[in-house]
């Protein structure tokens, strides 16, 4: 029996507590996942009204309305990343940091590009 008890212990002993997520950059990544994803739905949309279906007016709607949630989701995304960065708790690479201001900023230009067609 005390053998039991020994290895019970060790084992609790080895099992370091987890870091807690920074609830910041959890958000932050979210608003990035959920920004590109829109987008890639809003283009599939688009293609689908381009080439498959012309008359589906309902989906150029739905496009419309994805795009444009993306818009307003990339719009905070583009406030966030600063704050995310000058905080430097989670220090996230530039690379990610660069795509970030990107994904948050293409939904503006297809509006734009949009909006001249």
């Amino acid at each position: 029996m005390p053998r039991e008890k020994h290895r019970r212990t060790a084992r609790s002993k080895h099992r370091a507590a987890a870091p807690t997520p920074d609830t910041l950059t959890v958000i932050w990544v979210t608003t990035i996942a959920t920004v590109l994803l829109c987008e890639v739905s809003a283009a599939g949309a688009r293609l689908y009204v381009r080439f498959a279906d012309p008359q589906a007016k309902l989906m150029h709607m739905f496009s419309a309305y994805l795009l444009l949630t993306a818009a307003i989701i990339g719009f905070f995304l583009i406030l966030l990343t600063p704050v995310v960065v000058k905080r430097k708790r989670s220090n996230p690479p530039p690379a990610f940091v660069a795509a970030a201001f990107i994904i948050g900023g293409i939904p503006w230009i297809a509006m734009l590009l949009q909006a001249w067609e």
